[in-house]
């Protein structure tokens, strides 16, 4: 269930007459068909315009803070607080939820994460609630791939100045940056992931472009153990600090004293399984330890390396 900490919600005065002025614009909207688009009851919506006195629960003022944003941006503005929890990010709340399902109705959430350069699974749990904070140039192109101005957000100024920076190049062009993508082999010989890869204007690599802000890293894959679902060429995209995959996502990790490998994880207790989709050939799993792996990251997501 959402934290309702997290719901950036107006004051009831100002759902009340956002809701009429609402109403007033679109006569031909009844309560009842109004009162789906929240996932209440029509009695519900009626009672509300019937007497502007009604009290709306919190999480319906944010609920209404989502549909009606036009009406009730300014409101929204005068939330004391101005990020989210870390720095530079932009607050999930209810409102700005509420907004985005609106705009991504029947949509492909697949589909959606990857143009928000995101995993689907990222996409489901901010949907759901169940992260606190957006990074900026994920929503900004989130917004683009569901064509939703990002004004259009119940965000506050500054979150907006974010979403801003994110969005300056327009809605044709998306800010990128070069990520060095190694060999297996190379990742290989890299004992932290995480430190900065400076070196490698020395090793013979090539970079791709991507849609993020973070310090992402980059593998080519050059086997067939992960085919259907990888192909030998395909480029592995993964956030170093992230380093807690979960059960049934594809891996990058690094063995200690031995490969980097791209497999199916699985944990249970303190048995780490990494497996091969492809089991035709020489395709190799691994029964490990914790203490087994250097380091590891789940597949954010993959490009299809191009031809010559």
């Amino acid at each position: 269930m959402p934290d309702e900490k997290n719901s950036l919600a107006p004051s009831n005065d100002a759902c009340h007459r956002a809701l009429a002025a609402y109403m007033h614009d679109h006569p031909e909207l009844t309560a009842e068909e109004f009162a789906r688009r929240l996932k209440l009851s029509g009695n519900t919506v009626r009672e509300w315009l019937n007497d502007p006195s009604v009290k709306i629960h919190k999480r319906n003022r944010a609920r209404l803070a989502g549909l009606l944003t036009r009406y009730i941006t300014h409101e929204i503005a005068e939330d004391p607080t101005p990020y989210g929890a870390a720095p530079k990010t932009i607050r999930n709340t209810e409102a700005l939820r509420a907004v985005l399902a609106y705009a991504m109705a029947g949509a492909d959430y697949v589909t959606l994460a990857r143009r928000a350069a995101m995993k689907p699974q990222t996409l489901t749990r901010l949907m759901d609630g169940n992260l606190g904070t957006w990074y900026p140039a994920n929503l900004a192109a989130l917004c683009q791939a569901i064509h939703i101005d990002p004004d259009r957000l119940p965000v506050s100024p500054a979150e907006a100045q974010l979403l801003d920076a994110s969005a300056a190049l327009g809605p044709d062009v998306h800010p990128t940056r070069p990520v060095w993508v190694l060999s297996l082999a190379q990742a290989a010989s890299i004992h932290d992931i995480r430190e900065p890869l400076d070196h490698m204007n020395t090793w013979d690599c090539d970079t791709v472009p991507i849609v993020d802000t973070r310090d992402l890293r980059a593998v080519l894959l050059d086997g067939d153990s992960m085919i259907p679902r990888y192909h030998p060429g395909t480029i592995i995209v993964f956030d170093p600090a992230d380093n807690r995959p979960e059960n049934g996502e594809t891996v990058v990790a690094k063995i200690h004293d031995g490969p980097c490998v791209v497999k199916q994880y699985r944990r249970v207790g303190d048995t780490i399984l990494l497996t091969s989709l492809n089991h035709s050939g020489d395709c190799r799993d691994f029964e490990l330890t914790p203490a087994d792996i250097e380091w590891i990251s789940p597949v954010l997501y993959s490009l299809r390396k191009e031809r010559n």
